[in-house]
């Protein structure tokens, strides 16, 4: 399960980007969820633990983050596509 995590800071086209992350991961036979948070924080990600990995749609500062303090691996949308 892929947790698509949208943060309040978001890029000004962030539903549109969304659609194409889950049809991208549905053509891959992956599943994903939504996540709507205001701050991307370690304890928020930690509720989800059925998340196998986390991409961040926001403004291209706030996708710059320090995974090792997660519980699960955080990626931007452009290494998910990769």
């Amino acid at each position: 399960l892929v947790g698509i995590v949208v943060t309040n800071l978001s890029i000004r086209s962030y539903a549109e980007l969304v659609s194409r992350l889950q049809h991208l991961l549905h053509v891959m036979g992956r599943k994903s969820c939504v996540l709507m948070v205001g701050k991307l924080n370690v304890p928020k990600l930690a509720n989800f633990d059925q998340v196998d990995l986390f991409t961040v749609v926001a403004c291209p500062a706030c996708t710059l983050v320090d995974d090792k303090e997660y519980p699960k691996p955080i990626v931007t949308p452009q290494e998910l596509v990769m």
